[in-house]
């Protein structure tokens, strides 16, 4: 073979790699732009259902002695025990909404991601503070019965509070971190768990006595 043939052939072999590796890259970046919608999709309901839950919780916020002559909103609440059941059950129902929506966050973008670790807080962390509210409300009709509204406000009540408000400025914390694991993620799609932020192991799911995983 001459030197003109091997020239030929040695061309034509590096036009194929080339073309080799377009193609792969233009199959790799055809997948990366399926992935996107499939990952932002269940992330984007996640997290709208979670905000949704925390504008019910802020109709549910124990109030505040407040000295100024505009009471906190959520006031009426002390007396008007019919509108707090109501309320209290509209919240409740949102926090159930992000408890569903999490299960796409885990089937798509994986049990032991970042993101499912990030979606369990949020749902853990929701229904804490609605269970702070509703010991709120209850320990207060408690102080009321026995004459010691006034001064269970403005000690354990007002500690109560604190506590919730707390815990709810904790979801909006979780949100963040969630909603910046997802967009990392997003510029590279990919299935392969080396590729994405993993669940530290302070993160995995506590157990119960039997070894089942709780549920937030």
């Amino acid at each position: 073979m001459s030197v003109g043939d091997n020239v030929t052939v040695f061309v034509a072999l590096v036009g194929l790699a080339v073309g080799l590796f377009a193609a792969l890259e233009s199959r790799r970046h055809d997948r990366q732009q399926q992935a996107r919608p499939i990952l932002l999709e269940p992330a984007a309901t996640f997290v709208r259902a979670a905000h949704a839950a925390l504008a019910a919780l802020r109709y549910v916020t124990p109030p505040s002695v407040s000295e100024r002559e505009k009471p906190h909103r959520n006031e009426e609440l002390l007396a008007n025990v019919t509108e707090r059941q109501e309320r209290m059950k509209s919240c409740r129902m949102t926090v159930d909404d992000v408890r569903s929506a999490r299960a796409a966050v885990w089937l798509v973008l994986h049990p032991n991601s970042l993101a499912a670790g990030l979606s369990w807080e949020v749902v853990l962390h929701l229904r804490h503070a609605l269970e702070q509210a509703e010991d709120f409300y209850r320990d207060f009709d408690q102080a009321q019965e026995n004459g010691e509204e006034e001064n269970w406000r403005r000690g354990a009540g007002t500690c109560a509070r604190d506590s919730y408000k707390e815990t709810r400025s904790q979801v909006y914390n979780d949100l963040d971190k969630f909603c910046v694991d997802v967009a990392k993620r997003l510029i590279k799609p990919s299935w392969d768990p080396r590729k994405y932020a993993q669940r530290p192991p302070s993160m995995r799911l506590s157990t119960e006595s039997n070894g089942k995983p709780s549920e937030p």
